[in-house]
């Protein structure tokens, strides 16, 4: 019984926490594998505000001590997640200013030619007897 609450406890210590994953720490030639999307950590935040306004408008002790338990985890939570999502993202463009050309690459057909007609256009019709 003990192990099934220690497991509900860590899988609910925020969304963030457990799927949200961070660049690997050693350099590869492969682009980073890791979370850049901030969903996650923003469910955490709302999860940690509304267990805040919670605390803050709950008349039971024990429903505080609750809360604050609750914010307290979704909080370090969303934390975690918005800096791990930073981190995966500065990977990224690391990754990207590592591999970038400057040069187009040999493949990329020319430029079309410019249109330029023969004889100008007139603009209106020319004036005189029909």
């Amino acid at each position: 019984m003990r192990t099934v609450v220690l497991l509900l406890v860590v899988l609910a210590s925020g969304c963030s926490f457990v799927f949200v994953d961070r660049p690997s720490t050693t350099r590869s030639q492969t682009f980073p594998d890791c979370t850049d999307s901030v969903a996650l950590p923003w469910v955490d935040a709302g999860i940690a505000s509304g267990a805040a306004s919670a605390v803050l408008f709950s008349r039971a002790k024990d429903d505080s001590a609750a809360g604050l338990a609750y914010m307290a985890l979704y909080g370090v939570s969303a934390f975690i997640g918005f800096d791990r999502v930073r981190d995966c993202k500065n990977a990224r463009q690391r990754w990207i200013d590592a591999h970038a050309t400057t040069a187009a690459p040999a493949w990329y057909p020319p430029p079309p030619p410019v249109y330029a007609p023969d004889a100008p256009v007139p603009l209106a019709p020319p004036h005189g007897p029909l």
